[in-house]
Protein backbone atom coordinates (compact mmCIF):
# COMPACT_ATOMS: atom_id res chain seq x y z
CA UNK A 1 0.00 0.00 0.00
CA UNK A 2 0.91 3.63 -0.29
CA UNK A 3 1.79 4.28 3.31
CA UNK A 4 3.76 2.60 6.04
CA UNK A 5 3.07 2.91 9.73
CA UNK A 6 0.28 4.87 11.31
CA UNK A 7 -0.98 8.25 10.11
CA UNK A 8 0.21 11.14 12.25
CA UNK A 9 -2.75 11.79 14.56
CA UNK A 10 -2.73 15.55 14.04
CA UNK A 11 -3.14 15.45 10.27
CA UNK A 12 -6.91 15.09 10.73
CA UNK A 13 -6.99 18.80 11.60
CA UNK A 14 -6.49 19.43 7.88
CA UNK A 15 -10.12 18.49 7.37
CA UNK A 16 -11.32 22.03 8.04
CA UNK A 17 -11.79 23.65 4.60
CA UNK A 18 -9.84 26.86 4.11
CA UNK A 19 -7.52 26.19 7.03
CA UNK A 20 -4.02 27.59 6.69
CA UNK A 21 -0.89 26.12 8.18
CA UNK A 22 -0.61 28.95 10.71
CA UNK A 23 -4.08 28.18 12.08
CA UNK A 24 -3.28 24.81 13.58
CA UNK A 25 -0.40 22.90 15.07
CA UNK A 26 0.54 19.67 13.36
CA UNK A 27 4.17 19.40 14.39
CA UNK A 28 5.52 21.06 11.27
CA UNK A 29 8.71 22.96 11.89
CA UNK A 30 8.09 26.67 12.29
CA UNK A 31 10.29 29.30 10.73
CA UNK A 32 10.81 30.40 7.14
CA UNK A 33 8.46 28.88 4.61
CA UNK A 34 11.32 26.97 3.06
CA UNK A 35 15.01 26.70 3.74
CA UNK A 36 17.55 26.40 0.97
CA UNK A 37 20.31 23.85 1.13
CA UNK A 38 23.56 23.73 -0.79
CA UNK A 39 23.28 21.57 -3.91
CA UNK A 40 24.13 21.44 -7.58
CA UNK A 41 22.10 23.58 -9.97
CA UNK A 42 18.89 22.00 -11.21
CA UNK A 43 18.07 22.38 -14.88
CA UNK A 44 14.31 22.53 -15.47
CA UNK A 45 13.29 21.51 -18.98
CA UNK A 46 10.33 20.04 -20.86
CA UNK A 47 9.73 16.31 -20.50
CA UNK A 48 10.82 14.15 -23.46
CA UNK A 49 9.71 10.54 -24.07
CA UNK A 50 13.27 9.39 -23.38
CA UNK A 51 12.79 10.70 -19.79
CA UNK A 52 10.00 8.19 -19.04
CA UNK A 53 12.23 5.49 -17.45
CA UNK A 54 13.85 8.08 -15.16
CA UNK A 55 10.42 9.44 -14.18
CA UNK A 56 9.20 5.91 -13.40
CA UNK A 57 12.33 5.39 -11.26
CA UNK A 58 11.44 8.59 -9.38
CA UNK A 59 7.94 7.23 -8.86
CA UNK A 60 9.30 3.88 -7.65
CA UNK A 61 11.58 5.61 -5.15
CA UNK A 62 8.50 7.18 -3.54
CA UNK A 63 6.49 3.93 -3.11
CA UNK A 64 5.50 3.91 -0.26
CA UNK A 65 4.37 6.21 1.31
CA UNK A 66 3.70 8.86 -1.34
CA UNK A 67 2.23 6.61 -4.05
CA UNK A 68 0.50 3.26 -4.22
CA UNK A 69 2.17 0.58 -6.33
CA UNK A 70 -1.12 0.33 -8.24
CA UNK A 71 -0.73 3.95 -9.42
CA UNK A 72 2.39 3.12 -11.46
CA UNK A 73 0.43 2.01 -14.53
CA UNK A 74 -1.61 5.22 -14.44
CA UNK A 75 1.58 7.29 -14.25
CA UNK A 76 3.19 5.30 -17.09
CA UNK A 77 0.10 5.93 -19.26
CA UNK A 78 0.29 9.63 -18.40
CA UNK A 79 3.97 9.71 -19.46
CA UNK A 80 3.06 8.09 -22.78
CA UNK A 81 0.74 11.03 -23.50
CA UNK A 82 1.30 13.81 -20.98
CA UNK A 83 -1.46 16.38 -20.98
CA UNK A 84 -0.65 20.03 -20.51
CA UNK A 85 2.92 20.95 -19.65
CA UNK A 86 5.19 18.36 -18.04
CA UNK A 87 8.72 19.15 -16.88
CA UNK A 88 11.74 17.36 -15.51
CA UNK A 89 14.47 18.65 -13.23
CA UNK A 90 17.97 17.34 -13.83
CA UNK A 91 21.27 17.62 -12.00
CA UNK A 92 24.30 16.87 -14.15
CA UNK A 93 21.88 15.45 -16.77
CA UNK A 94 20.35 12.97 -14.28
CA UNK A 95 16.58 13.42 -14.07
CA UNK A 96 15.75 13.66 -10.35
CA UNK A 97 12.36 15.43 -10.36
CA UNK A 98 9.28 15.74 -12.54
CA UNK A 99 5.96 17.53 -12.42
CA UNK A 100 3.57 19.47 -14.56
CA UNK A 101 0.37 21.39 -14.87
CA UNK A 102 -2.57 21.84 -17.17
CA UNK A 103 -5.17 24.54 -17.62
CA UNK A 104 -8.75 23.53 -16.97
CA UNK A 105 -10.69 24.06 -20.20
CA UNK A 106 -13.77 25.82 -18.81
CA UNK A 107 -12.47 27.58 -15.70
CA UNK A 108 -9.76 30.12 -14.90
CA UNK A 109 -7.95 27.43 -12.88
CA UNK A 110 -4.87 25.25 -13.42
CA UNK A 111 -4.13 21.85 -11.87
CA UNK A 112 -0.72 20.55 -10.85
CA UNK A 113 0.06 17.05 -12.13
CA UNK A 114 2.29 14.21 -10.95
CA UNK A 115 4.91 16.25 -9.07
CA UNK A 116 7.68 14.26 -7.37
CA UNK A 117 11.36 14.27 -6.46
CA UNK A 118 13.54 11.17 -6.28
CA UNK A 119 13.68 10.04 -2.66
CA UNK A 120 17.51 10.40 -2.59
CA UNK A 121 16.98 14.14 -3.12
CA UNK A 122 14.18 14.80 -0.61
CA UNK A 123 14.57 17.66 1.87
CA UNK A 124 17.06 19.56 -0.28
CA UNK A 125 14.71 22.23 -1.61
CA UNK A 126 14.14 20.54 -4.98
CA UNK A 127 10.41 20.03 -4.48
CA UNK A 128 10.12 23.71 -3.62
CA UNK A 129 12.09 24.62 -6.73
CA UNK A 130 9.87 22.42 -8.92
CA UNK A 131 6.74 23.94 -7.37
CA UNK A 132 8.01 27.52 -7.71
CA UNK A 133 8.96 26.92 -11.35
CA UNK A 134 5.46 25.68 -12.17
CA UNK A 135 3.73 28.45 -10.22
CA UNK A 136 5.85 31.13 -11.91
CA UNK A 137 4.78 29.81 -15.32
CA UNK A 138 1.14 29.70 -14.25
CA UNK A 139 1.23 33.27 -12.91
CA UNK A 140 2.05 34.36 -16.47
CA UNK A 141 -1.26 32.94 -17.75
CA UNK A 142 -3.77 35.77 -18.23
CA UNK A 143 -6.99 35.43 -16.26
CA UNK A 144 -5.86 32.48 -14.14
CA UNK A 145 -7.22 32.86 -10.60
CA UNK A 146 -6.17 29.65 -8.80
CA UNK A 147 -4.11 26.48 -8.85
CA UNK A 148 -5.53 23.21 -7.51
CA UNK A 149 -4.10 19.81 -6.74
CA UNK A 150 -4.91 16.51 -5.11
CA UNK A 151 -2.44 14.95 -2.68
CA UNK A 152 -2.29 12.82 0.45
CA UNK A 153 -1.57 13.60 4.07
CA UNK A 154 2.11 12.83 3.39
CA UNK A 155 2.57 15.79 1.03
CA UNK A 156 -0.18 18.19 2.12
CA UNK A 157 1.95 19.99 4.76
CA UNK A 158 4.52 20.88 2.08
CA UNK A 159 1.84 22.57 -0.03
CA UNK A 160 0.24 24.27 2.97
CA UNK A 161 3.59 25.89 3.77
CA UNK A 162 3.58 27.24 0.21
CA UNK A 163 0.21 28.97 0.76
CA UNK A 164 -2.28 26.37 -0.45
CA UNK A 165 -5.49 25.93 1.56
CA UNK A 166 -7.56 22.80 2.11
CA UNK A 167 -10.78 22.60 0.11
CA UNK A 168 -11.77 19.03 0.84
CA UNK A 169 -10.53 15.89 2.57
CA UNK A 170 -11.76 12.48 1.46
CA UNK A 171 -10.74 10.01 4.16
CA UNK A 172 -9.26 6.86 2.64
CA UNK A 173 -9.73 8.43 -0.81
CA UNK A 174 -6.67 6.70 -2.25
CA UNK A 175 -6.99 3.54 -0.18
CA UNK A 176 -7.26 2.44 3.45
CA UNK A 177 -5.50 4.98 5.65
CA UNK A 178 -4.54 7.24 2.75
CA UNK A 179 -6.59 10.40 2.42
CA UNK A 180 -7.29 12.34 -0.78
CA UNK A 181 -6.69 15.98 0.17
CA UNK A 182 -7.77 18.65 -2.31
CA UNK A 183 -5.88 21.93 -2.08
CA UNK A 184 -6.19 25.33 -3.73
CA UNK A 185 -3.83 28.29 -4.11
CA UNK A 186 -5.50 31.59 -4.97
CA UNK A 187 -3.34 33.57 -7.40
CA UNK A 188 -4.97 36.96 -6.84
Amino acid sequence: MRRSGARPPTIRRLADPGMRLSEYSCGITRGPLFSSRARNAVEMRPFRPVDAPACLAIFDSNVPPFFLPSERDEFAAFLAEPGGTYLVGAIDERVIACGGYWLLPHAPVAALTWGMVHREYHRQGLGRELLQHRLAALRQQPGLVAVVLQTSQHSAPFFLRAGFVVEEVRPDGYGPGLDDIRLRLPLA
